[in-house]
This record gives C-alpha cells, sequence and structure tokens, in this order.
C-alpha cells in the first residue's frame, strides 16, 4: 500500500509545472510589472505551481499559480456562468504561458487598487518584510 501511495504522489509531482523566480520576473517586467508586489503571490498563495486548481466552497475554482476566481475573472468550461471579467477560459491560465495570466492579475489589481482580493495575501503576506521576493 505505501508504494502505491508513493506511485500516485510521484505521478502527481510530475505532471505539476512550476515556474522559477528568474523566469517570473522576466514575465512581470516584460508586462511593465517590475516591482509589482504580484511578485509574491504565488508564495503567499501556494507554491509556484503554474497548473494549481483549488476549489472553493461556493463552487468557484481557483486557477493557475495566481489563483484567479472562476466566479469573477475566468469562464469554465461548465454550465455555470461567470462574470469573466478577465476575458479568459479558466483553462488557459494552467499553461507555462502566463502573460495572459499577468494581463488578469493586473486587471484585478487595479480595480481593487490593491492585492485585497487574494485572502492569502491578507493572511499571509500583506504584513511581511517582502524584500526576498523582489525581482
Amino acid at each position: 500500500m505505501k508504494h502505491l501511495v508513493l506511485l500516485c504522489v510521484l505521478l502527481f509531482a510530475s505532471q505539476a509545472q512550476f515556474i522559477q523566480k528568474g523566469e517570473l520576473c522576466q514575465k512581470l517586467k516584460a508586462e511593465g510589472m517590475d516591482g509589482f508586489l504580484g511578485i509574491t503571490l504565488p508564495n503567499c498563495e501556494f507554491a509556484p505551481i503554474l497548473s494549481s486548481i483549488n476549489h472553493n466552497r461556493d463552487g468557484s475554482s481557483d486557477y493557475g499559480i495566481y489563483q484567479i476566481s472562476s466566479h469573477y475573472w475566468c469562464q469554465e468550461n461548465k454550465s455555470r456562468k461567470a462574470k469573466n471579467d478577465c476575458k479568459i477560459s479558466c483553462s488557459n491560465l494552467l499553461n507555462h504561458n502566463i502573460m495572459d495570466d499577468l494581463r488578469c492579475v493586473k486587471k484585478i489589481a487595479a480595480e481593487a487598487k490593491g492585492l485585497t482580493p487574494w485572502v492569502a495575501w491578507q493572511s499571509h503576506c500583506q504584513s511581511l518584510d517582502l524584500k526576498q521576493f523582489n525581482c
């Protein structure tokens, strides 16, 4: 049984797509977001896993490295109608091309005038010295 559990863990880990800090910094700079505290969001939410999906109690899900909510920002392939304010399919938030993710993060942060839409940011990062995450 232990071998089966270990095999499942290894298979899951091999499917996860991570992004390195240097690559994330390059993409933030390309999108005009250098110096943006969004570099910290993946570390506040979870690990920098591109293909991460987390399900919420309200039936919505959070997608990708920035855990963007399907309730407001992206459209799931379900019959459930979302606001889809970023005009993006949630599945597009799971791939290695994070430029569309970054455009959505910019929209979210601009509308909220900060990173408050991310509960993990408020709970775990907002009051910390975040210099370690700077590009």
